[in-house]
């Protein structure tokens, strides 16, 4: 039987209280209506341009999204609406903690990549008291990249000789940061100087410990009051196509449209049979996402293997599957590596680097491909350094500069999938028909190709590399 988009609805579980003929009457009556919704949408897109945003033509690794932040807190910056988007930001954080209270905002600076003693950080706000005292907002900003050694326990050091200051940790669904960075028993000593602040939703608990300094509002929030606030149309423009790029890079794309939604809600509504249908339908779908998701993961796992032996037969191979959304860190990943490249000793098992195809802890969504160091650079001995340069550069000029590589530090050379396969959680229809279409004997789909090529491509040119400055024979 099937259902939406030819996705199968599984009579199985809480579907098997339910007669056959109930379900398709529930899909038939429904498809219409969505389509209906579909031209709307297209219709809407014509006439508003709505699936246009500025962001998807500027510079948005982490430096470019610092500048833009730093900007709009700005009483300076070009909006030209003084200190209004700051205040917005400050009084969400007097909500946080008691403790802070920020002074009249007369005197304020901003600073973007401002170097301090022990590294630069991306983001400091600078408000002068009545006594002339300086008050301190610094935000350290983690969309794509791991912590260096010892870095948030730094830079707290660094400002705590002054009690007048916050340092926000903006990473994106509100992770907090890593022992390496920081260990949490230590933490607790900056208990009223830390919060974590996440790119989009995270607000319930995650029991990580790390709930007590996480806001319960996101930088996407904080762009929507703006922009609520903000009364020049220009502005007010940017502001949404800012909070909609944080919600579709780091909350992931929604399945459905507003258009779509809207229709299965006045659908769903009509009567108490169709929210029970519905309801049902909601439940099972978190398992088959997990199925299919497993399923084609496992394919494109099983295809690199086999393709990658027919060029580099003598590759070790490591591999992990939670299911696409399993708990806790939610890790997919398949990487390969020689037994002769060079070992780092710096943990309990020395690792090597690997060509690396995973997706970032967040599910089977935000997925990168590249070479994948096993070290924090910052932990490197002088000599590992210099041969993880050598790399760098040799990887850079083989496979060309890619601005994800300058962000995440522990990769020398990595890319972000291309978008639009990127977040498999709206992808999974499609999914399910290159998974069935394998198992009836056709050829590749697109997705199952690109994910094979990429990977594929990178590893014909990365091994030979790696051979040369991190095998046996290396100078």
């Amino acid at each position: 039987m099937a259902g939406v988009s030819g996705f199968p609805v599984r009579a199985e579980g809480v579907f098997s209280l339910m007669q056959k003929e109930r379900l398709e009457r529930f899909f038939n009556e429904l498809a219409p209506r969505l389509e209906t919704a579909r031209v709307l949408d297209r219709e809407l897109d014509r006439n508003l341009a709505r699936k246009f945003n500025v962001l998807d033509y500027l510079r948005t690794n982490e430096l470019g999204l610092s500048r833009i932040i730093a900007d709009l807190l700005d009483p300076k910056g070009s909006h030209g609406q003084g200190v209004l988007f700051l205040r917005i930001l400050l009084e969400k954080l007097e909500d946080f903690r008691e403790t802070l209270r920020w002074p009249d905002l007369h005197a304020t600076s901003v600073r973007c990549e401002e170097k301090i003693t022990e590294g630069r950080i991306d983001v400091e706000v600078r408000i002068k008291g009545p006594g002339g005292e300086t008050h301190r907002l610094v935000l350290e900003n983690k969309p794509y990249a791991h912590d260096q050694e010892s870095q948030v326990e730094r830079y707290l050091e660094n400002f705590g000789k002054d009690d007048r200051f916050l340092l926000i940790y903006l990473s994106p669904r509100g992770e907090g940061p890593s022992e390496v960075s920081v260990p949490k028993d230590k933490l607790r000593e900056w208990r009223d100087h830390f919060a974590i602040m996440p790119y989009v939703g995270a607000q319930e608990e995650q029991g990580d410990g790390f709930d007590e300094y996480r806001l319960s509002h996101s930088l996407a929030n904080w762009l929507g009051e703006c922009r609520k606030d903000c009364e020049v149309d220009r502005l007010r423009w940017f502001l949404a196509d800012m909070e909609r790029f944080c919600q579709g890079r780091f909350g992931g794309q929604a399945m459905s449209t507003d258009c779509e939604a809207k229709a299965v809600e006045e659908f769903v509504l009509l009567d108490q049979d169709k929210w029970k249908i519905a309801r049902a339908v909601s439940e099972t779908w978190p398992r088959i996402r997990t199925e299919v998701c497993r399923d084609f993961f496992g394919r494109v796992v099983c295809t690199i293997r086999t393709k990658v032996q027919e060029i580099c037969p003598d590759v070790e191979w490591v591999e992990c599957d939670d299911g696409g959304r399993g708990e806790g860190q939610r890790k997919n990943w398949i990487q390969l590596y020689r037994e002769s490249w060079a070992k780092y000793e710096h943990g309990e098992v020395p690792l090597r680097n690997n060509i690396l195809l995973m997706n970032e802890e967040r599910g089977p969504n935000a997925w990168c491909i590249g070479i994948c160091g096993p070290v924090n650079p910052g932990r490197m001995t002088p000599e590992e350094q210099m041969r993880r340069k050598r790399l760098e550069a040799a990887l850079e000029c083989a496979l060309g500069a890619v601005a994800e590589t300058k962000s995440m530090n522990w990769w020398p050379w990595c890319k972000r999938v291309d978008r639009k396969y990127r977040n498999w959680e709206s992808l999974v229809p499609d999914l399910y028909k290159e998974n069935q279409a394998h198992k009836e004997g056709k050829k590749d789909g697109p997705i199952t190709s690109y994910f094979v090529e990429e990977f594929i491509k990178i590893a014909k040119v990365a091994v030979p590399i790696i051979d040369d400055i991190e095998g046996p024979g290396r100078a």
